[in-house]
């Protein structure tokens, strides 16, 4: 047995200080009428029957106030250790880094957008194992490949353009590099590129010729274009990059990134202010792109327990409601503390994450409603209309395979 949420068990001294205050207003009530009355008239006024009626009712209170607090803590028991095992592909980012990513053509600039970008790749991710390699007028890899992806999204937001002396956007260097840390890389999961980078790319020949050889090593390239237009480069003191005594401007130029996914056999989109674009990238390299099994990871799941001291505090305050004339009292108490208690941050019911989970993929977000989808599974596995929900959204993601595992489990 445990607790979902033990600090809300801090809202129990609040509990025992409530008893205590009205415990001592009773006894201050009956000797105030002690003081006033004779003892024949004091029973005639407060007869035994009525305190101990009311003594039953306070200590019900006190009951239904405790029983609540524990229900919100949230008991568990049951606990069960599941293996999960997820199919992913090896995959190498390829993020430019050239001066020219500064430009704020969109918000917040090129480089800003990327980042974003790659914020909502790692929320797609299931089993791949990703690499960094950074690029401007050279290329130098950061990471190799990692199913750490908070440490891949750590470096990313560290990154800069002032990172290379050298500028320049040599996306040939880059590919090669990307490549070199995949032929590193141990199993015969499928290997792919990911570029993210305005296409201002000064040598086109050699970007080329190093997506023939990504073509040759059966590696596809997939690229997406940052950029709407022309603008400025910004500096940090606040002006802008001269070139020959006037302000140097950079425009996004596609083409390259096209010709090389097209040559890889990989794909191209332009970046916008949804997800839905990574969604759409990432479901194209998940569906060409050969995913194996990964290395299967324990998960634990847990039964909860709440409803017992939620029946105990429903059927406690009833009979105290029932006993007496304090009911506001407590029911005033007992809504503060579940206020309270409801206040603090507390795992999502199944209900909740379904709810989620349909809204997800009624906006067409099919990635996270199969993620939300994926932790309900895990909770009831026997579920089958929850695994037909999972397929459908991993066969809308492009994840045909985990689609037929989800409808054949």
């Amino acid at each position: 047995m445990t607790l979902a949420q033990p600090w809300l068990l801090l809202l129990l001294p609040l509990a025992a200080l409530l008893f205590a205050v009205v415990g001592a207003a009773s006894w201050r009530h009956r000797a105030t009428l002690g003081a006033l009355l004779s003892p024949v008239l004091f029973e005639r006024v407060l007869p035994k029957s009525v305190r101990r009626r009311r003594t039953v009712r306070d200590v019900l209170g006190f009951v239904a106030v405790v029983s609540a607090v524990i229900a919100l803590a949230e008991p568990r028991f049951d606990q069960q250790m599941r293996m999960v095992t997820a199919k992913g592909t090896d995959v190498v980012l390829l993020l430019d880094l050239s001066r020219s990513m500064d430009a704020r053509d969109v918000d917040p600039s090129r480089l800003g957008r990327a980042r974003r970008e790659l914020q909502d790749l790692g929320q797609m991710l299931e089993g791949d194992r990703v690499g960094l390699v950074v690029f401007a007028g050279g290329a130098f890899p950061r990471l190799p490949l990692t199913n750490d992806f908070q440490a891949v999204q750590l470096v990313v937001d560290e990154a800069g353009t002032d990172t290379f002396d050298t500028q320049g956007s040599n996306l040939g260097a880059a590919i090669d590099a990307g490549l070199e840390l995949l032929e590193r890389s141990e199993g015969d999961a499928g290997r792919a590129l990911l570029v993210l980078s305005d296409g201002e790319t000064h040598d086109a020949d050699r970007a080329l010729e190093a997506a023939r050889h990504a073509s040759d090593l059966g590696v596809a390239v997939y690229a997406m274009g940052i950029g709407v237009e022309e603008a400025p480069i910004p500096l940090r003191d606040g002006s802008f990059l001269q070139y020959e005594g006037k302000v140097a401007t950079t425009a996004p130029d596609f083409e390259i990134l096209r010709q090389v996914a097209e040559l890889t056999g990989g794909a191209f989109v332009t970046s916008n202010a949804s997800s839905r674009d990574m969604e759409g990238l990432y479901a194209a390299l998940r569906s060409t792109v050969r995913a194996v099994d990964r290395d299967a990871q324990q998960r634990q799941t847990w039964a909860s327990a709440f409803q017992a001291p939620l029946a105990v505090a429903a059927l406690a305050w009833l009979g105290a409601a029932w006993l007496g004339d304090g009911r506001r009292r407590y029911g005033a108490a007992l809504a503060l503390l579940l206020a309270a208690g409801l206040a603090l941050p507390t795992d999502a019911s199944a209900e909740d994450l379904l709810a989620e989970a349909d809204a997800l993929y009624h906006a067409e977000k099919y990635p996270q409603a199969a993620e939300k989808l994926l932790e309900l599974t895990l909770e009831h596995p026997d579920d089958a209309g929850l695994q037909d929900r999972l397929a459908a959204a991993r066969y809308r993601a492009g994840d045909y395979e985990g689609a037929a595992r989800a409808w054949e489990q």
